[in-house]
């Protein structure tokens, strides 16, 4: 083991792409890893259709499967969220359902050709497919090395839940010695290292990443070798998705306008046979794919064509030799109308004026993520800064996230001996609900991370209590039902005596570490009774339950 090389990786866990890097101090190498096809862009796409024969299919392999009710993608989106929070929208657009289970939780539904059933998945099993893909990626290029520490990159706008349900996929994958670091951070990193020449002390950067699934902005200040950020924020529901939705849209109506198919064609119905889902099921993941490749190409061109025989192969048993056409300036209309520019431009707003970094203050403004390559949405952020501190566009922004990760992991392993710094901050003040609905923050929006502990004292505040709780929510405002603030979670101690109101003391103690999640505790004073939450998981799952979701993944290997 001495003589292994010690290397860090960096794991960008996309919606629509993820990809891995490492860097390797000894040789002073940071490089992305590749697929057996060469690609470092790797589809979050699992496909089921070969688990008859050999497993688990993950990445282009699934893209490309042609069984398409054997699919499944998009974990991301739905991680870590209740049934409550998936939109209308994007149930209509999956072809695959989307279903809440006995305690309101998403999950995923996919069919199994090895038990020719419907299987049920939650989307921390399909998201930790995903990661032992990468890591097996990781793992077979980097022979003979040793990986020390790994980070994996989350939206700024991810909560404790989503967070903790990142890093029980990485625990499903097997993955080890996992940190967390929100995605806009690394991408400046790895900017920071490549262009060094252009960040100078005092340097206001915004950092933009409009990914698949998320928009994250963050602003941060250079301060010597120190990379601070000032404010984060963004949309966990807003990224490249939603444009290919509304392209599915626009093709669909100008398909139907073909007078070819019925309106029906590209829609889930209930009572349909098993075929009629499947060649429903094909049809919209062909829909998908066309509005991905057609949303590139008229960031190139003013128009692209669309050939029906493709769209349509299962409608007809010979080809059509119809070819449609979708300008930029149709694609623009109908993203404007579902609001999709106007809620970019309003967040970077909102995040960027709570800090002062607006106008001339910014020296750069770094462009990351595949749907900041849409023209439109390029235009859209110069009327907020000069295009000429927007990012080189030779950088690869596709790859900058996973590759800021590995280095930052590099920088906080202990073999690290650089100078760098990178401080992140809490998204949200932190605080507990006092006199039955007041909201007392006890960690304020904008500190470092990790925070000090915070110690706060209650008493029973009637007599023969036998339960206190502690309920936690983050946000701003007065009272814990007010706009701005949002429930986290809650603890509860018992089994102290009882006794008149106020006669009983609890210290309860907060603090959230480097990777944003709260590490609760509270205690009865001068008694041995004690109550710990590290959140971990999803804040809802006991090991009991986490392992009967270990055995369930267990039974997936990978193909």
């Amino acid at each position: 083991m001495s003589n292994q090389t010690v290397v860090s990786l960096g794991i960008d866990f996309g919606t629509t792409f993820s990809s891995v890097a490492y860097y390797d101090p000894l040789n002073k190498v940071l490089s992305t890893i590749s697929d057996e096809g060469g690609n470092s862009q790797i589809p979050s796409w699992v496909s089921f259709a070969k688990m008859e024969d050999s497993g688990v299919i993950v990445g282009n392999g699934a893209k490309n499967e042609t069984f398409g009710e054997c699919v499944l993608y998009d974990p991301k989106r739905i991680i870590g969220s209740n049934i409550r929070d998936i939109s209308d929208e994007d149930k209509i657009h999956w072809p695959f359902t989307v279903q809440g289970n006995e305690n309101g939780k998403a999950c995923m539904e996919v069919y199994n050709p090895l038990t020719q059933e419907n299987e049920i998945f939650e989307p921390e099993e399909i998201s930790g497919m995903i990661l032992k893909y990468l890591s097996f990626m990781a793992k077979s290029k980097l022979k003979n090395t040793q990986i020390n520490n790994v980070i994996i990159t989350t939206p700024t706008e991810f909560d404790d839940k989503k967070r903790n349900a990142i890093l029980a996929a990485c625990k499903l994958a097997g993955i080890e010695n996992v940190g967390l670091a929100n995605e806009p951070v690394a991408a400046l990193l790895e900017y920071k290292r490549t262009h060094n020449d252009i960040l100078s002390n005092g340097s206001k950067v915004v950092v933009i990443d409009f990914g698949g699934g998320t928009l994250d902005i963050c602003c941060c200040k250079i301060q010597g070798n120190e990379t601070n950020t000032i404010s984060i924020g963004g949309d966990k529901n807003l990224g490249g998705n939603d444009f290919d939705s509304a392209l599915m849209e626009l093709i669909e109506k100008k398909v139907y306008s073909s007078e070819l198919v019925d309106k029906t064609y590209f829609k889930k119905r209930q009572g349909m046979s098993h075929c009629e889902k499947e060649k429903i099921i094909k049809a919209i993941n062909r829909l998908k794919k066309e509005a991905e490749r057609v949303k590139i190409e008229l960031s190139k061109r003013i128009d692209c064509e669309i050939n029906l025989s493709y769209l349509l192969s299962d409608a007809y048993n010979e080809d059509i030799d119809i070819v449609l056409s979708v300008s930029r300036k149709e694609f623009e209309q109908v993203c404007e109308s579902k609001g999709l520019y106007k809620r970019l431009i309003s967040k970077i707003r909102e995040v960027t004026g709570a800090c002062g970094f607006v106008g001339n203050s910014v020296q750069l403004v770094l462009l990351v993520g595949g749907t900041c390559l849409i023209k439109r949405v390029r235009e859209e952020i110069a009327k907020l800064y000069d295009k000429k501190i927007f990012s080189d566009i030779n950088f690869d922004s596709l790859t900058a996230v996973a590759k800021g990760a590995a280095y930052l992991a590099y920088l906080k392993g202990e073999s690290s001996i650089s100078k760098e710094k990178v401080y992140e901050i809490v998204p949200k003040s932190i605080g507990i609900e006092i006199n039955e609905g007041m909201f007392q923050v006890l960690i304020n929006q904008g500190e470092k991370l990790p925070t000090h502990e915070i110690t706060k004292t209650f008493k029973t505040y009637k007599t023969n209590q036998e339960v206190a709780e502690f309920r936690i929510y983050r946000g701003s405002g007065k009272y814990t039902n007010s706009p701005g603030v949002e429930f986290i979670t809650k603890m509860s101690i018992k089994g102290f005596p009882l006794g008149p109101a106020g006669s009983i003391v609890f210290k309860f103690k907060l603090k959230i570490n480097e990777n944003g999640l709260m590490e609760l505790s509270a205690n009865v004073f001068r008694t041995n009774i004690h109550e710990e939450l590290i959140v971990s998981l999803d804040l809802e799952k006991v090991d009991e339950m986490f392992e009967r979701l270990r055995q369930h993944f267990d039974l997936f290997p990978l193909y």
